[in-house]
Protein backbone atom coordinates (compact mmCIF):
# COMPACT_ATOMS: atom_id res chain seq x y z
CA UNK A 1 0.00 0.00 0.00
CA UNK A 2 2.79 2.10 0.49
CA UNK A 3 4.04 1.54 -2.88
CA UNK A 4 0.83 2.67 -4.34
CA UNK A 5 0.47 5.96 -2.15
CA UNK A 6 2.84 8.44 -4.43
CA UNK A 7 1.08 6.86 -7.76
CA UNK A 8 -2.36 7.42 -6.46
CA UNK A 9 -1.83 11.30 -5.07
CA UNK A 10 -1.09 12.99 -8.36
CA UNK A 11 -3.70 11.39 -9.77
CA UNK A 12 -6.10 12.94 -7.44
CA UNK A 13 -4.42 16.22 -7.37
CA UNK A 14 -4.92 15.82 -11.07
CA UNK A 15 -8.50 14.98 -10.85
CA UNK A 16 -9.15 18.12 -8.55
CA UNK A 17 -7.04 20.64 -10.19
CA UNK A 18 -6.62 19.35 -14.17
CA UNK A 19 -8.16 21.39 -16.62
CA UNK A 20 -11.61 20.99 -17.68
CA UNK A 21 -12.72 20.46 -21.12
CA UNK A 22 -16.46 20.63 -20.06
CA UNK A 23 -16.32 23.92 -17.33
CA UNK A 24 -19.07 26.44 -18.16
CA UNK A 25 -18.58 29.83 -19.18
CA UNK A 26 -20.97 33.20 -19.14
CA UNK A 27 -21.14 34.78 -22.43
CA UNK A 28 -23.26 38.21 -22.05
CA UNK A 29 -23.32 41.77 -23.97
CA UNK A 30 -24.98 44.25 -26.78
CA UNK A 31 -25.72 43.66 -30.09
CA UNK A 32 -25.66 47.08 -32.30
CA UNK A 33 -25.72 49.24 -34.86
CA UNK A 34 -28.35 50.71 -33.28
CA UNK A 35 -29.18 48.41 -30.35
CA UNK A 36 -31.24 45.52 -31.14
CA UNK A 37 -33.85 43.57 -29.91
CA UNK A 38 -35.07 39.86 -30.75
CA UNK A 39 -32.48 38.88 -32.77
CA UNK A 40 -31.37 35.15 -32.24
CA UNK A 41 -27.78 35.01 -30.31
CA UNK A 42 -25.59 31.78 -30.13
CA UNK A 43 -22.28 30.16 -29.12
CA UNK A 44 -21.11 28.91 -32.41
CA UNK A 45 -19.62 25.56 -31.14
CA UNK A 46 -18.69 24.09 -34.45
CA UNK A 47 -17.40 27.23 -36.25
CA UNK A 48 -19.62 27.08 -39.13
CA UNK A 49 -20.44 30.75 -38.28
CA UNK A 50 -24.33 30.26 -38.03
CA UNK A 51 -26.55 29.14 -34.73
CA UNK A 52 -27.52 25.45 -34.91
CA UNK A 53 -30.29 24.19 -33.00
CA UNK A 54 -28.17 22.32 -30.52
CA UNK A 55 -25.79 25.42 -30.09
CA UNK A 56 -26.45 27.60 -26.47
CA UNK A 57 -29.08 29.89 -27.90
CA UNK A 58 -30.74 33.07 -26.67
CA UNK A 59 -32.68 37.04 -27.92
CA UNK A 60 -31.51 40.00 -27.18
CA UNK A 61 -34.15 42.18 -24.78
CA UNK A 62 -35.43 45.87 -25.73
CA UNK A 63 -31.86 46.78 -24.87
CA UNK A 64 -29.48 45.13 -27.01
CA UNK A 65 -28.82 42.78 -24.31
CA UNK A 66 -28.44 39.04 -24.25
CA UNK A 67 -26.52 36.68 -22.07
CA UNK A 68 -25.60 32.95 -22.94
CA UNK A 69 -23.58 29.24 -20.79
CA UNK A 70 -21.31 28.34 -23.21
CA UNK A 71 -19.59 24.72 -22.13
CA UNK A 72 -15.64 24.02 -22.87
CA UNK A 73 -13.23 26.21 -23.94
CA UNK A 74 -14.32 29.19 -26.26
CA UNK A 75 -10.80 30.02 -27.72
CA UNK A 76 -11.08 30.54 -31.31
CA UNK A 77 -14.79 30.38 -31.65
CA UNK A 78 -17.39 32.85 -32.29
CA UNK A 79 -20.41 34.73 -30.67
CA UNK A 80 -23.20 35.01 -33.74
CA UNK A 81 -26.28 37.24 -33.54
CA UNK A 82 -28.91 36.63 -36.30
CA UNK A 83 -30.74 39.81 -37.22
CA UNK A 84 -34.26 38.87 -38.73
CA UNK A 85 -37.41 40.09 -40.05
CA UNK A 86 -39.04 40.09 -36.93
CA UNK A 87 -35.58 42.01 -35.01
CA UNK A 88 -35.65 45.76 -34.27
CA UNK A 89 -33.54 47.90 -34.67
CA UNK A 90 -33.89 50.89 -31.72
CA UNK A 91 -32.73 53.30 -34.69
CA UNK A 92 -35.91 52.35 -36.77
CA UNK A 93 -38.52 53.37 -34.10
CA UNK A 94 -40.07 50.15 -32.92
CA UNK A 95 -40.56 48.61 -36.53
CA UNK A 96 -38.98 45.33 -36.97
CA UNK A 97 -36.55 44.84 -39.61
CA UNK A 98 -39.23 43.70 -42.22
CA UNK A 99 -41.64 46.76 -41.83
CA UNK A 100 -38.48 48.89 -41.93
CA UNK A 101 -37.70 47.53 -45.33
CA UNK A 102 -34.65 46.26 -44.19
CA UNK A 103 -32.81 42.61 -45.06
CA UNK A 104 -31.63 40.40 -42.37
CA UNK A 105 -28.24 39.77 -41.69
CA UNK A 106 -25.40 37.90 -39.69
CA UNK A 107 -23.22 40.03 -36.92
CA UNK A 108 -20.03 38.14 -34.97
CA UNK A 109 -17.78 38.71 -32.33
CA UNK A 110 -15.40 36.72 -31.29
CA UNK A 111 -16.34 34.51 -28.06
CA UNK A 112 -13.22 35.45 -25.81
CA UNK A 113 -14.65 39.22 -25.91
CA UNK A 114 -18.02 39.47 -26.48
CA UNK A 115 -19.28 42.64 -25.05
CA UNK A 116 -20.62 44.40 -28.08
CA UNK A 117 -21.83 42.15 -31.38
CA UNK A 118 -21.46 44.77 -34.51
CA UNK A 119 -20.07 45.24 -37.48
CA UNK A 120 -17.39 45.99 -36.10
CA UNK A 121 -16.64 43.06 -34.20
CA UNK A 122 -17.97 41.18 -37.16
CA UNK A 123 -14.71 42.24 -38.84
CA UNK A 124 -12.09 41.43 -36.65
CA UNK A 125 -13.63 37.78 -36.25
CA UNK A 126 -13.18 37.86 -39.95
CA UNK A 127 -9.57 38.57 -39.66
CA UNK A 128 -9.26 35.92 -37.14
CA UNK A 129 -10.93 33.58 -39.72
CA UNK A 130 -9.04 34.96 -42.38
CA UNK A 131 -5.39 34.54 -40.29
CA UNK A 132 -6.17 31.99 -37.55
CA UNK A 133 -2.51 32.96 -35.89
CA UNK A 134 -3.81 36.40 -34.90
CA UNK A 135 -4.57 37.58 -31.42
CA UNK A 136 -7.29 39.87 -30.61
CA UNK A 137 -5.21 42.33 -30.31
CA UNK A 138 -3.51 41.96 -33.87
CA UNK A 139 -7.17 41.53 -35.54
CA UNK A 140 -8.05 44.48 -34.35
CA UNK A 141 -5.59 46.36 -35.35
CA UNK A 142 -5.87 44.99 -38.89
CA UNK A 143 -9.58 46.25 -38.78
CA UNK A 144 -8.46 50.17 -37.15
CA UNK A 145 -6.17 50.07 -40.31
CA UNK A 146 -8.70 49.11 -42.41
CA UNK A 147 -11.35 51.80 -41.02
CA UNK A 148 -8.22 54.67 -40.68
CA UNK A 149 -8.97 54.01 -36.77
CA UNK A 150 -5.96 56.17 -35.40
CA UNK A 151 -6.40 55.13 -31.21
CA UNK A 152 -4.48 51.87 -29.95
CA UNK A 153 -6.18 52.03 -26.90
CA UNK A 154 -9.39 52.05 -28.53
CA UNK A 155 -11.04 48.11 -27.80
CA UNK A 156 -13.62 47.63 -30.85
CA UNK A 157 -15.14 44.83 -29.05
CA UNK A 158 -16.25 46.52 -26.09
CA UNK A 159 -16.33 50.21 -27.33
CA UNK A 160 -20.19 51.26 -27.46
CA UNK A 161 -20.64 53.62 -30.28
CA UNK A 162 -24.40 53.66 -30.04
CA UNK A 163 -23.94 55.45 -26.39
CA UNK A 164 -21.18 57.60 -27.08
CA UNK A 165 -22.60 59.01 -30.55
CA UNK A 166 -26.17 60.07 -27.98
CA UNK A 167 -24.15 62.22 -26.14
CA UNK A 168 -22.87 63.96 -29.32
CA UNK A 169 -19.44 62.79 -30.22
CA UNK A 170 -18.49 63.22 -33.73
CA UNK A 171 -16.30 59.84 -33.61
CA UNK A 172 -18.61 58.14 -32.32
CA UNK A 173 -21.18 59.18 -34.32
CA UNK A 174 -18.67 58.69 -37.21
CA UNK A 175 -18.33 54.87 -36.39
CA UNK A 176 -22.04 54.45 -36.08
CA UNK A 177 -22.53 55.68 -39.62
CA UNK A 178 -20.15 53.08 -40.81
CA UNK A 179 -22.12 50.82 -39.18
CA UNK A 180 -25.72 51.36 -40.19
CA UNK A 181 -23.78 51.06 -44.10
CA UNK A 182 -22.31 47.89 -43.06
CA UNK A 183 -25.15 46.26 -41.62
CA UNK A 184 -27.11 47.70 -44.55
CA UNK A 185 -24.51 46.17 -47.18
CA UNK A 186 -24.57 42.72 -45.08
CA UNK A 187 -28.17 42.50 -45.58
CA UNK A 188 -28.15 43.10 -49.25
CA UNK A 189 -25.15 41.13 -49.89
CA UNK A 190 -26.77 37.81 -47.91
CA UNK A 191 -30.21 38.55 -49.98
CA UNK A 192 -28.00 38.12 -53.33
CA UNK A 193 -26.39 35.38 -52.41
CA UNK A 194 -29.14 33.27 -51.51
CA UNK A 195 -30.69 33.75 -54.61
CA UNK A 196 -28.14 32.27 -55.91
CA UNK A 197 -28.34 28.71 -57.16
CA UNK A 198 -24.87 27.83 -56.88
CA UNK A 199 -24.62 29.73 -53.21
CA UNK A 200 -27.78 27.56 -52.31
CA UNK A 201 -25.46 24.24 -53.28
CA UNK A 202 -22.92 25.40 -51.36
CA UNK A 203 -24.82 26.20 -48.28
CA UNK A 204 -26.22 22.46 -48.29
CA UNK A 205 -22.64 21.28 -48.00
CA UNK A 206 -22.79 21.11 -43.95
CA UNK A 207 -20.81 22.93 -41.56
CA UNK A 208 -17.87 23.91 -44.53
CA UNK A 209 -20.39 25.14 -47.07
CA UNK A 210 -21.66 27.05 -44.44
CA UNK A 211 -18.96 29.05 -43.27
CA UNK A 212 -17.71 29.33 -46.59
CA UNK A 213 -21.01 31.44 -47.50
CA UNK A 214 -20.94 33.42 -44.09
CA UNK A 215 -16.38 34.15 -45.39
CA UNK A 216 -17.75 34.82 -49.11
CA UNK A 217 -20.02 37.78 -47.66
CA UNK A 218 -17.24 39.47 -45.86
CA UNK A 219 -14.72 39.29 -48.43
CA UNK A 220 -17.26 41.15 -50.31
CA UNK A 221 -18.07 43.59 -47.13
CA UNK A 222 -14.18 44.21 -47.50
CA UNK A 223 -13.63 44.18 -51.10
CA UNK A 224 -16.64 46.57 -51.92
CA UNK A 225 -18.18 48.59 -49.28
CA UNK A 226 -15.18 49.60 -46.70
CA UNK A 227 -13.51 51.16 -49.73
CA UNK A 228 -16.41 53.06 -50.38
CA UNK A 229 -16.99 54.23 -47.00
CA UNK A 230 -13.21 55.24 -45.96
CA UNK A 231 -12.44 58.11 -47.05
CA UNK A 232 -8.93 60.07 -46.92
CA UNK A 233 -7.72 57.33 -44.68
CA UNK A 234 -10.74 57.81 -42.01
CA UNK A 235 -14.35 56.99 -41.38
CA UNK A 236 -16.59 59.88 -42.17
CA UNK A 237 -19.86 61.36 -43.40
CA UNK A 238 -23.47 61.06 -42.76
CA UNK A 239 -25.09 57.82 -43.24
CA UNK A 240 -26.99 59.07 -46.95
CA UNK A 241 -23.56 60.56 -48.00
CA UNK A 242 -21.88 56.94 -47.30
CA UNK A 243 -24.56 55.24 -49.36
CA UNK A 244 -24.03 57.66 -52.08
CA UNK A 245 -20.34 56.72 -51.81
CA UNK A 246 -21.13 53.27 -52.01
CA UNK A 247 -22.91 53.59 -55.00
CA UNK A 248 -20.34 55.46 -56.94
CA UNK A 249 -17.76 52.91 -56.13
CA UNK A 250 -19.88 49.83 -57.18
CA UNK A 251 -21.06 51.74 -61.00
CA UNK A 252 -16.90 52.34 -61.51
CA UNK A 253 -16.28 49.11 -60.61
CA UNK A 254 -19.00 47.99 -63.01
CA UNK A 255 -17.19 50.19 -66.00
CA UNK A 256 -13.85 48.78 -64.94
CA UNK A 257 -15.49 44.87 -65.26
Amino acid sequence: MKVLIPLLVPLFLYGCFGSDDNASTSLSGTVADGYIENATVCFDENGNLTCDDSEPTTTTAADGTYSITASGSVEGLAVIAIVGPDSKDADDGGLTMSEAGKEGFNFMAPAENPEVVSPLSTLVQFEIISNPDFSLDEAQGAVKETLGIDNDDLNLLEYDFVAAAETGDSFATNIKNVTEVLSSALGDVTKNMNSDSAIADLKAGGDAGMKAFQTGIMDMIKETVIPATVAGGAVTGTVDDLKKQLVVFENEKKLLE
